[in-house]
């Protein structure tokens, strides 16, 4: 066990690189984003939740969007997109 250790503590020490840290083209620039304008017409109202005890609610199925038939490794599996009685996007 000691040899397959150290075998691969060699292996490690010849791969090993310092961190590098790119600047430049490759990084994200926030000044090139464009400041947000406020239009009241972009407010979209949302229902009433009903929120349980336990800070919990109920999601429900409206309707089957789209299916199909996905195949790994020989067996058939069928994936299914529903669209649900929520807002979209994220709820917190």
């Amino acid at each position: 066990m000691k040899t397959g250790q150290s075998r691969q503590k060699s292996y490690v020490d010849k791969r090993w690189k310092p961190l590098e840290f790119a600047e430049g083209e490759h990084m994200f620039h926030v000044s090139q984003l464009r400041k947000y304008v406020h239009d009241p017409s972009h407010v979209v109202e949302i229902g009433e939740i009903q929120v349980k005890e336990n800070l919990t609610y109920e999601k429900r199925p409206v309707a089957m969007i789209d299916y199909k038939l996905k195949e790994w490794s020989g067996k058939s599996t069928r994936l299914v997109k529903i669209l649900w009685n929520t807002v979209t996007g994220e709820a917190t």
